[in-house]
């Protein structure tokens, strides 16, 4: 990789993002690589940019967490596409999966001497993911961050959305269609990872791979606080084996739909996907990343 492009939200993390980036730039040059700085005007800019970024370089690097990497990804879908990341989000969630060091230095070593490797991408009504799609719970307590969130948010800011979310939550029954094939009982959360990391800090599906060609789906067996609290705390010890509150299966198509007609909230990579019906898909392979 000669020449790459930066690209960064400026007023992330109250500029952080924007400092990062310039001393990336410098390290880069450093080491006898171009680095342009691309600085995101408004919301939606690095989707719309990356195209035409991606055309003047070996690849589009994001500046930031999940977020900023999903609409690089997106911008860049259908593409013969490679991306990279230098993480400085909250959860960095696909920097930990790939082993892309936390610290700038670091980062930056794997952009200058990491190789671009091929990795699986997801698509949720017809939107790339990277990570993870949450139906359910999860699902809510995403949508009612966003609709509070002024700023830059960190894990603390999860704990008032959560609790309010919790406080009203009715564990609507979801009907869960596996490759062509119809589970006979329902479920009350869904799961469905590229990743085995989940937030940062949760192993839920610790067999799934970003390069292994299909994704890992976990089913919320049973209703209520105390089965998902026991599937988060096995999570969070990086416990092996599935838990006995759900049921684990693997796929490359899965269709999500409420059995009422309540719609439930859906996220994707930590962001809101919409509600209920959900059409998930898989494509092997289909990204390039710069990688260790």
């Amino acid at each position: 990789m000669r020449r790459l492009v930066l690209v960064v939200n400026p007023v992330s993390g109250r500029g952080r993002a924007a400092r990062v980036a310039e001393r990336a730039a410098r390290q880069l040059k450093a080491a006898g690589i171009e680095a342009q700085i691309y600085a995101t005007r408004h919301a939606g800019d690095a989707r719309e940019s990356a195209p035409a970024l991606a055309a003047e370089a070996d690849a589009v690097v994001a500046v930031g967490g999940d977020g900023t990497l999903a609409e690089v990804v997106a911008g860049l879908d259908g593409t013969e596409f490679t991306a990279g990341v230098i993480p400085c989000g909250t959860a960095n969630v696909v920097a930990r999966e790939l082993k892309i060091p936390l610290s700038m230095r670091g980062a930056v070593r794997v952009l200058a001497q990491g190789s671009a490797r091929r990795f699986d991408l997801g698509r949720a009504n017809g939107r790339p993911f990277l990570a993870m799609v949450g139906v359910g719970l999860d699902g809510a307590i995403v949508h009612a961050l966003s609709a509070a969130r002024r700023g830059p948010i960190s894990m603390a800011t999860y704990v008032k959305p959560t609790l309010g979310v919790l406080r009203t939550w009715t564990w609507p029954a979801l009907q869960v269609e596996v490759d062509g094939r119809l589970l006979p009982e329902p479920c009350y959360g869904a799961i469905v990872s590229n990743t085995a990391n989940y937030g940062g800090i949760f192993a839920l599906l610790p067999k799934a791979q970003m390069n292994d060609g299909e994704l890992d789906v976990q089913l919320w067996r049973k209703q209520g606080f105390i089965p998902a609290l026991r599937i988060f705390a096995r999570g969070l010890l990086h416990m092996p084996g599935a838990s006995p509150m759900a049921l684990v299966t693997r796929a490359r198509h899965v269709r999500i739909t409420a059995m009422n007609h309540s719609p439930v909230a859906a996220q994707c990579d930590g962001d809101i996907l919409g509600v209920t019906p959900v059409e998930i898909e898989l494509r092997a392979g289909a990204m390039r990343m710069i990688a260790p």
